[in-house]
């Protein structure tokens, strides 16, 4: 990624959350107007390694101490007696989803399976078969899976017949 310094101030700017206009605005680019600003931003936003370098930034935010504070804050609310259900639920969820183990997490790999982190835009059209063939094979798998679940009677488990002793 070969940025220049305007441009990943920008990118670092939209990572902590400033608007377009704002970011570009901020990161120096020249503001004679709303409109020029904002056709500046939108089209810097179009750039994959602007794209890239916001999204690094971004996970960078969020795996340091910002990430230790939300994880703080759902375990607070997980472990507050008087926190409704509903925000037991919604943390615990939040704290599933940002480890992976989530319900999105999982539908988003049977979805698309293992994806390359480079824009859809830049692969190969062998690139995009291949993670076509890999999202059909990751679908047909996990319907298998549901259809041979659905199939086992629950008193087949050994460890159901195991507590019941």
């Amino acid at each position: 990624m070969n940025l220049t310094p305007k441009q990943r101030r920008f990118a670092k700017n939209i990572a902590a959350g400033m608007g377009q206009s704002a970011a570009a605005a901020a990161a120096g680019y020249a503001n004679d107007s709303r409109a020029s600003l904002a056709v500046t931003a939108c089209r810097m936003l179009k750039n994959p390694d602007i794209q890239r370098a916001a999204y690094a930034e971004r996970e960078a935010r969020l795996a340091g101490p910002l990430a230790h504070k939300a994880l703080s804050a759902m375990e607070g609310v997980l472990d507050n007696p008087d926190a409704p259900a509903a925000s037991k639920v919604q943390a615990a969820r939040w704290i599933l989803e940002a480890g992976g183990h989530g319900i999105e997490s999982r539908r988003l790999l049977a979805r698309i399976g293992e994806v390359d982190e480079r824009a859809v835009s830049l692969l190969s059209v062998a690139d995009l078969e291949r993670l076509v063939t890999s999202g059909q094979e990751r679908v047909r798998f996990v319907k298998a899976s549901i259809i041979e679940a659905e199939t086992v009677p629950p008193s087949a488990d050994p460890a159901d017949s195991a507590e019941e002793s």
